[in-house]
């Protein structure tokens, strides 16, 4: 009986080195945990905030009347003065919506695969950096955009490099604050450039969609003068740089 039982122990102390092996190590890298669902849900929830807050901003600055306009038959505003409303008022809006989306991606990036200390770093950053850059781009996008083409144009391509000049800054830093939440240095990079196509995709889409289906809401001027049209530039920008950060975010690292 003895020795039944030892060779029963010893077959299974062999048995449990090969049990173990078959184990992958705990401490290995892996990949974020539901990264694209997070972060699209994240992506969703920035272009809400980021339009609701832009509509409370809409028509902010006013164009100042021009020196004549005391005759009620003489132009009332210049038209260089109606541009630089324009820019400022693109600035503003697009500003809160790079601080949403940067906000929104730096916690979704945590809620991922980070922590609470990592949520609270990138999404800060996400939110300062994000709103000082895509208020900047938007500002020289749009004023680049009014000296070189000017306003009213019906043609498309300016309208596109116009917006993605604007919005490709906002998914870069989308992408670093996704990055930053992640607190994956080797994901950090394709998350920036994931993050600045889906921008530059959004850009495109948004043009080609709104001069279909909203041909009378300025789709191609730097803001659009309805609401739906500026909710599809939200939408269409937050939605797919957050869709290309997380992507390209969870092809990076090892499998």
């Amino acid at each position: 009986m003895n020795s039944n039982g030892s060779r029963s122990d010893c077959n299974t102390s062999k048995a449990r080195p090969l049990a173990d092996s078959s184990k992958p190590p705990s401490n290995g890298p892996q990949r974020p945990r539901r990264l694209v669902p997070i972060v699209l849900a994240a992506g969703f929830v920035g272009s809400i905030l980021s339009w609701t807050a832009g509509e409370g901003v809409v028509d902010q600055f006013k164009p100042r009347r021009a020196a004549e306009a005391t005759n009620t038959m003489a132009v009332q505003f210049e038209s260089a003065e109606l541009d630089r409303t324009a820019v400022k008022n693109a600035a503003l809006a697009y500003g809160i919506q790079g601080a949403a989306l940067g906000l929104v991606l730096g916690i979704g990036g945590a809620a991922s695969g980070g922590s609470i200390r990592s949520a609270l770093f990138a999404g800060s950053a996400g939110l300062i950096l994000g709103g000082a850059t895509a208020a900047g781009a938007a500002f020289g996008a749009f004023t680049a955009y009014f000296q070189i083409v000017g306003g009213g144009q019906a043609d498309l391509l300016p309208s596109i490099l116009a917006h993605a000049g604007a919005w490709g800054p906002a998914g870069l830093v989308g992408g670093l604050a996704l990055g930053l939440g992640l607190g994956k240095r080797d994901r950090l990079a394709k998350a920036v450039g994931g993050g600045i196509l889906g921008a530059v995709a959004g850009a495109v889409l948004y043009d080609i969609v709104g001069s279909i289906a909203f041909p009378l809401n300025g789709t191609g001027e730097p803001l659009a003068t309805a609401w739906p049209a500026r909710l599809l530039a939200h939408g269409t920008v937050g939605l797919l740089a957050a869709i290309g950060a997380a992507v390209f975010a969870k092809t990076a690292g090892p499998p």
